[in-house]
């Protein structure tokens, strides 16, 4: 028997290979258009990124600008600056230095209120004083290198014997009585 190709068979190969041509047909123009899209993206982003070479070049170029004008800045203040001596220190001499601690409460260190000093003020740790009446109140003392005012006044602070205001009461006591050259700012 022979099969007849001519007629609807015929015309139904002829629909199929068709579609297929139409279907390969908009592959390839959905493959064009994300490759279009693609190199469109490529371009933009190839222009944002030269914008931003030249964001950055004139942001260096600023910082450039600025740390020169610093420079110069600091120069000109320099050249200006009068040159001043560092305070002088006159040595009183040895000094007893005991250590009393600011802790509230009635105890060896303190009656109990240690908030305020014989000259008014709040006590400072590690900066605050207590001196006899030889020394003024507001007298800067440097005991080791380390700056300290003469704010308070202790019963048995006479002489030369310094008590130095501290935290607490354990520090106070570790750091006990020792003997230093004591100077005074002028």
């Amino acid at each position: 028997m022979k099969i007849n190709i001519d007629g609807p068979y015929r015309e139904k190969r002829g629909l199929a290979q068709e579609l297929r041509a139409y279907i390969m047909i908009a592959k390839i123009i959905a493959i064009t258009a994300i490759l279009l899209i693609g190199i469109h993206t490529i371009n933009q982003l190839d222009e944002v990124m030269s914008q931003q070479r030249i964001h950055d070049k004139t942001m260096a170029d600023c910082m450039d600008q600025i740390m020169w004008l610093r420079m110069e800045v600091d120069e000109i203040k320099e050249a200006d600056k009068p040159e001043i001596d560092p305070p002088k220190q006159v040595s009183l001499g040895e000094y007893e230095i005991f250590h009393y601690c600011l802790e509230n409460y009635p105890h060896i260190c303190n009656n109990g209120d240690s908030t305020c000093t014989a000259s008014g003020q709040v006590p400072i740790p590690h900066y605050t004083v207590a001196a006899d009446k030889s020394i003024p109140f507001g007298t800067i003392l440097v005991i080791d290198g380390a700056e300290y005012e003469v704010m308070d006044r202790g019963g048995n602070i006479n002489g030369n014997r310094l008590d130095v205001a501290v935290e607490t009461h354990k520090e106070a006591i570790n750091r006990g009585r020792v003997i230093r050259e004591v100077f005074k700012t002028e």
